[in-house]
């Protein structure tokens, strides 16, 4: 057991519940980096600020996509791959919807996939959801959140790099779900 829900991890929150898609990166000297969704829902109470010893500071607030309904997160646990030993937990990415699955890219980031169309004013929500979000495997704190808009706001489950092309497959999680492929601009910048 590396994780458990409601732990507190190195930076000061806490394990969020409903761990979903994940993927494990090689790591600095002998470390691997298990990058993890959190598929939580507008009220879900397994959120990484309960718990909590300590206030938000204002870096962390600028830093949360919807502080309104927004519980889904991503998480980075860095271990001595050797050992197993757990050296950090990190929340890298707050403030999302039903983040799912996702995918890894080649270059070293994941990319977490909201599975929800909520729209700005419903369940409490302040923006949009259905986007997907890019994380870097070496984040050791949150991210700027910043939806993917150009890769479609859907019920996204998950999503696969071709390195070759740079083209990225996503998936719909819908009984008559689709499969896009989306072709950046540049290489390496989904945004």
């Amino acid at each position: 057991v590396l994780s458990r829900v409601g732990d507190a991890m190195h930076d000061g929150f806490s394990v969020p519940g409903l761990a979903d898609g994940m993927h494990a990166f090689p790591g600095e000297a002998g470390r691997t980096v298990l990058v993890r969704n959190h598929e939580l829902h507008p009220f879900s109470e397994q959120t990484a600020f309960r718990s909590m010893k300590r206030s938000l500071r204002d870096s962390e607030l600028a830093r949360i996509y919807d502080p309104g309904a927004g519980r889904g997160a991503v998480t980075n646990v860095v271990a001595d791959t050797a050992s197993g030993r757990v050296e950090g937990q990190y929340l890298t990415l707050a403030g999302t919807l039903r983040n799912c699955s996702g995918g890894a890219t080649p270059w070293g980031s994941w990319i977490s996939c909201e599975e929800i169309v909520t729209r700005a004013g419903e369940d409490g929500a302040v923006r949009d959801h259905g986007y997907n979000f890019e994380v870097p495997a070496a984040a050791r704190s949150l991210v700027e959140p910043r939806p993917l808009e150009a890769m479609g706001r859907f019920f996204h489950e998950a999503v696969a790099v071709d390195a070759r092309t740079g083209a990225v497959y996503q998936t719909e999680d819908r009984a008559d779900g689709l499969l896009y492929r989306f072709l950046p601009a540049e290489r390496q910048r989904l945004a």
